[in-house]
Protein backbone atom coordinates (compact mmCIF):
# COMPACT_ATOMS: atom_id res chain seq x y z
CA UNK A 1 0.00 0.00 0.00
CA UNK A 2 3.06 2.29 0.86
CA UNK A 3 4.28 2.33 -2.38
CA UNK A 4 0.94 3.15 -4.11
CA UNK A 5 0.43 6.53 -1.85
CA UNK A 6 4.28 7.49 -2.46
CA UNK A 7 3.55 7.27 -5.84
CA UNK A 8 0.29 8.96 -5.72
CA UNK A 9 1.26 11.60 -3.81
CA UNK A 10 4.43 12.24 -6.12
CA UNK A 11 2.22 12.61 -9.28
CA UNK A 12 -0.75 14.61 -7.44
CA UNK A 13 2.01 16.83 -6.14
CA UNK A 14 3.46 16.97 -9.32
CA UNK A 15 0.61 17.70 -11.38
CA UNK A 16 -1.09 20.65 -8.72
CA UNK A 17 2.03 22.81 -8.70
CA UNK A 18 2.59 22.21 -12.46
CA UNK A 19 -0.63 23.20 -13.40
CA UNK A 20 -0.28 26.57 -10.49
CA UNK A 21 3.11 27.52 -12.08
CA UNK A 22 1.65 27.20 -15.67
CA UNK A 23 -1.08 29.46 -14.24
CA UNK A 24 0.83 32.32 -12.76
CA UNK A 25 3.23 31.58 -16.24
CA UNK A 26 6.05 30.73 -13.91
CA UNK A 27 6.61 27.51 -16.11
CA UNK A 28 5.71 27.21 -19.97
CA UNK A 29 3.18 24.95 -21.87
CA UNK A 30 5.49 22.16 -22.85
CA UNK A 31 7.15 22.00 -19.62
CA UNK A 32 3.30 20.97 -17.98
CA UNK A 33 2.54 19.04 -20.96
CA UNK A 34 5.94 17.06 -20.73
CA UNK A 35 5.41 16.34 -16.64
CA UNK A 36 2.06 15.20 -17.82
CA UNK A 37 3.19 12.94 -20.30
CA UNK A 38 5.71 11.16 -18.15
CA UNK A 39 3.03 11.01 -15.42
CA UNK A 40 -0.09 9.78 -17.71
CA UNK A 41 2.29 7.04 -19.54
CA UNK A 42 3.29 5.28 -16.40
CA UNK A 43 0.10 5.37 -14.75
CA UNK A 44 -1.58 4.09 -17.70
CA UNK A 45 0.99 1.37 -18.61
CA UNK A 46 0.93 -0.11 -14.61
CA UNK A 47 -2.89 0.30 -15.17
CA UNK A 48 -2.84 -2.00 -18.13
CA UNK A 49 -0.11 -4.29 -16.40
CA UNK A 50 -2.78 -4.55 -12.95
CA UNK A 51 -5.53 -5.59 -15.44
CA UNK A 52 -3.38 -8.17 -17.15
CA UNK A 53 -1.08 -9.21 -14.43
CA UNK A 54 -3.49 -8.97 -11.85
CA UNK A 55 -1.07 -6.46 -9.85
CA UNK A 56 0.74 -3.24 -10.87
CA UNK A 57 3.68 -3.29 -8.44
CA UNK A 58 4.97 -0.30 -8.93
CA UNK A 59 8.92 0.06 -8.06
CA UNK A 60 10.74 3.05 -8.11
CA UNK A 61 13.59 3.65 -10.47
CA UNK A 62 16.73 6.03 -9.88
CA UNK A 63 15.87 8.36 -12.93
CA UNK A 64 12.56 8.48 -11.74
CA UNK A 65 13.63 9.60 -7.91
CA UNK A 66 16.20 11.89 -9.70
CA UNK A 67 13.04 13.48 -11.90
CA UNK A 68 10.96 13.88 -8.90
CA UNK A 69 13.71 15.39 -6.88
CA UNK A 70 14.70 17.77 -9.60
CA UNK A 71 11.19 18.98 -10.14
CA UNK A 72 11.28 19.61 -6.50
CA UNK A 73 14.08 21.79 -6.48
CA UNK A 74 12.68 23.84 -10.19
CA UNK A 75 9.25 24.18 -7.94
CA UNK A 76 11.30 26.02 -4.88
CA UNK A 77 13.70 28.32 -7.96
CA UNK A 78 10.19 29.35 -9.50
CA UNK A 79 9.05 30.19 -6.03
CA UNK A 80 12.01 32.34 -5.17
CA UNK A 81 12.55 34.03 -8.92
CA UNK A 82 8.97 35.16 -7.87
CA UNK A 83 9.84 36.79 -4.73
CA UNK A 84 13.19 37.75 -6.16
CA UNK A 85 15.56 36.15 -4.45
CA UNK A 86 19.36 36.70 -5.24
CA UNK A 87 20.85 33.88 -7.42
CA UNK A 88 18.33 31.08 -6.50
CA UNK A 89 15.81 33.21 -7.68
CA UNK A 90 17.65 34.76 -10.83
CA UNK A 91 15.67 34.29 -14.23
CA UNK A 92 18.81 33.12 -16.15
CA UNK A 93 19.82 30.39 -13.71
CA UNK A 94 16.28 29.01 -13.17
CA UNK A 95 15.83 28.93 -17.10
CA UNK A 96 19.05 26.63 -17.08
CA UNK A 97 17.65 24.73 -14.15
CA UNK A 98 14.29 24.39 -15.85
CA UNK A 99 15.86 23.32 -19.22
CA UNK A 100 18.05 20.94 -17.38
CA UNK A 101 14.97 19.22 -15.42
CA UNK A 102 12.88 19.14 -18.59
CA UNK A 103 16.27 16.68 -20.07
CA UNK A 104 16.05 14.19 -16.95
CA UNK A 105 12.30 13.92 -17.09
CA UNK A 106 13.01 13.33 -20.85
CA UNK A 107 15.34 11.09 -19.65
CA UNK A 108 12.41 9.58 -17.06
CA UNK A 109 9.89 8.86 -19.68
CA UNK A 110 12.76 6.81 -21.63
CA UNK A 111 12.93 4.85 -17.95
CA UNK A 112 9.45 4.68 -17.41
CA UNK A 113 8.87 2.88 -21.08
CA UNK A 114 11.78 0.86 -20.12
CA UNK A 115 10.75 -0.38 -16.86
CA UNK A 116 7.06 -1.06 -18.56
CA UNK A 117 8.57 -2.56 -21.76
CA UNK A 118 10.21 -4.99 -19.32
CA UNK A 119 7.28 -5.53 -17.00
CA UNK A 120 5.26 -6.36 -20.54
CA UNK A 121 7.83 -8.55 -22.20
CA UNK A 122 8.11 -10.68 -18.81
CA UNK A 123 4.27 -11.00 -18.75
CA UNK A 124 4.37 -12.13 -22.33
CA UNK A 125 6.90 -14.61 -21.79
CA UNK A 126 4.82 -16.38 -19.00
CA UNK A 127 2.15 -16.57 -21.25
CA UNK A 128 4.03 -17.87 -23.57
CA UNK A 129 5.36 -20.78 -21.04
CA UNK A 130 2.14 -21.51 -19.93
CA UNK A 131 0.62 -21.74 -23.28
CA UNK A 132 0.80 -25.46 -24.91
CA UNK A 133 2.38 -25.44 -28.15
CA UNK A 134 0.99 -25.71 -31.47
CA UNK A 135 -0.42 -28.74 -32.20
CA UNK A 136 -0.26 -29.92 -28.61
CA UNK A 137 -2.57 -29.89 -26.01
CA UNK A 138 -5.28 -29.37 -27.93
CA UNK A 139 -6.33 -33.07 -28.63
CA UNK A 140 -7.21 -34.60 -25.31
CA UNK A 141 -4.72 -36.69 -23.53
CA UNK A 142 -5.04 -40.70 -23.88
CA UNK A 143 -5.62 -42.57 -20.98
CA UNK A 144 -4.00 -45.67 -20.24
CA UNK A 145 -5.53 -48.85 -20.12
CA UNK A 146 -6.20 -50.18 -16.15
CA UNK A 147 -3.87 -53.07 -15.52
CA UNK A 148 -5.09 -56.53 -15.11
CA UNK A 149 -5.35 -57.76 -11.88
CA UNK A 150 -2.98 -59.85 -11.14
CA UNK A 151 -3.45 -61.10 -7.33
CA UNK A 152 -5.75 -64.03 -8.56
Amino acid sequence: VGRYLDSASDYLTNIAVNIVLNYHGLLPLWFLLLVLLRLVLFAVGMAVLALRAGKADPRSTFVGKVSVFSLMVLYAMEVARLFSVPWIGNEQVVLVVMYTVAAIVVASVVDKGLFLGKRFARLAAMDSAAAPAPGQGSAPRRRRAPRANRSG
